[in-house]
């Protein structure tokens, strides 16, 4: 190697930059929140569907998800 020493950046702590930077995100991300999301709105609903796993109609207030195909299935199926 012909070049000479270098130095870290400003800041840049060589003991541990892991933990330090760890703990910069975590101060970051601590005050993040989600305002008025109400995630039990976000279910998923195809009433009047039919279940490609059981063959049966899906009711209201069945919980349901979505195939890779885009056909819908019974949550327990």
């Amino acid at each position: 190697m012909t070049e000479g020493p270098t130095s870290p950046a400003e800041g840049y702590d060589l003991r541990n930059p892991n933990e330090e930077a760890g703990r910069r995100l975590e101060d970051e991300v601590e005050h993040e929140t989600y305002g008025e999301a109400d995630f039990e709105q976000n279910e998923l609903r195809a009433a009047g569907q039919t279940c490609v796993r059981c063959g049966r109609p899906i009711a209201p207030g069945d919980e349901v998800r979505r195939t890779a195909s885009g056909d819908y299935q019974h949550e327990l199926c």
